[in-house]
């Protein structure tokens, strides 16, 4: 599992052309929560 910090790091170092979209509710609630 790569945690996102590393991954954004890794994209903008290669100057990669990526978008990254992240499940926010994910990190601020518990991943299995539902309804949110």
């Amino acid at each position: 599992k790569l945690p996102p910090r590393a991954l954004a790091e890794w994209i903008l170092r290669d100057g990669l052309e990526v978008r990254l979209g992240m499940q926010l509710h994910k990190f601020i609630w518990d991943p299995e929560t539902r309804g949110v």
